[in-house]
């Protein structure tokens, strides 16, 4: 797509994204781009950040044999809930997507973005308003 909108701009219409199509277009990549670029190699490293951890432990699970290890970073429950009504293809349907916002805005608002850098840090003066500008900025598109 070339103007991505959460599932609703005009060139996404009909898609559908979810685990397994994600899983079986790496698990392509794996076999077709980066194991034939290492012909040494046999299995991958796989580091997984959010919701490439879940997708990490899938290809593992699928395909043991392209995978030696993994390293799951800040992995998202969300995929594996089973959630009745929703099977995690994306878009999200309505109330799913809506408690997905809801809780995503909880996490990047300013007041928990100070609460949390106040718990790793333990100087105060460690972080400022810039800091908390810029981790903000990173949550917005």
């Amino acid at each position: 797509p070339i103007d991505c909108n959460d599932g609703e701009s005009e060139s996404e219409r009909g898609l559908r994204y979810c685990i397994n199509t994600w899983a079986d277009q790496v698990i392509e990549f794996i076999e077709e781009v980066i194991l034939p670029e290492h012909t040494n190699a046999k299995k991958i490293h796989l580091v997984g950040n959010s919701v490439g951890g879940y997708l990490s432990v899938v290809l593992a699970s699928k395909r043991p044999d392209l995978i030696d290890s993994i390293c799951l970073l800040n992995a998202t429950p969300v995929w594996g809930l089973n959630a009745p009504g929703w099977s995690g293809a994306l878009p999200a349907p309505f109330l799913p997507k809506r408690i997905g916002r809801f809780l995503f805005d909880r996490i990047r608002d300013f007041k928990t973005i100070e609460k949390f850098l106040d718990e790793t840090y333990s100087n105060r003066l460690a972080f400022d308003d810039e800091l908390m500008k810029r981790i903000r900025g990173m949550t917005e598109g």
